[in-house]
């Protein structure tokens, strides 16, 4: 027995998905739906951006408890803060689900790049809650 990535839901509200392609380059990434259960393969190696909101969650189905994430921003807005999806392979027994500031290479891309003027704090604040 065991629960399995079927048994879990996450919920990103997000407008926009993207990956790398073999280059590196950011692509347009998959069509998912606001929930997608953990076992689907499209949300492996996918950032998910414009996202719609500073929370989102992962939710157990047998027993409805769930991790609630918030983030935030200081000084600036949250449009490009990125969470990404990923794991090594299907049949990994890891699986990560992690809030980033902006996608990778921001410098090249200009998506998620922060600006912080002389003399400012920029802080990025998550939290996890188990409920």
């Amino acid at each position: 027995g065991g629960l399995t990535r079927k048994d879990y839901f996450v919920e990103i509200p997000t407008a926009r998905t993207l990956r790398r392609n073999e280059t590196g380059q950011l692509v347009d990434g998959p069509r998912l739906q606001p929930r997608e259960t953990l076992d689907n393969p499209a949300l492996i190696d996918t950032m998910h951006t414009a996202l719609r909101g500073h929370e989102f969650q992962v939710v157990e189905r047998p027993s409805g408890a769930r991790l609630l994430f918030r983030t935030g921003f200081t000084n600036t807005s949250a449009s490009d803060a990125v969470v990404v999806t990923w794991t090594v392979d299907e049949k990994s027994p890891f699986y990560c689900i992690e809030p980033w500031m902006g996608s990778p290479n921001s410098p090249e891309t200009k998506l998620g790049l922060h600006h912080v003027a002389a003399g400012q704090t920029q802080k990025f604040l998550v939290e996890i809650v188990h409920e």
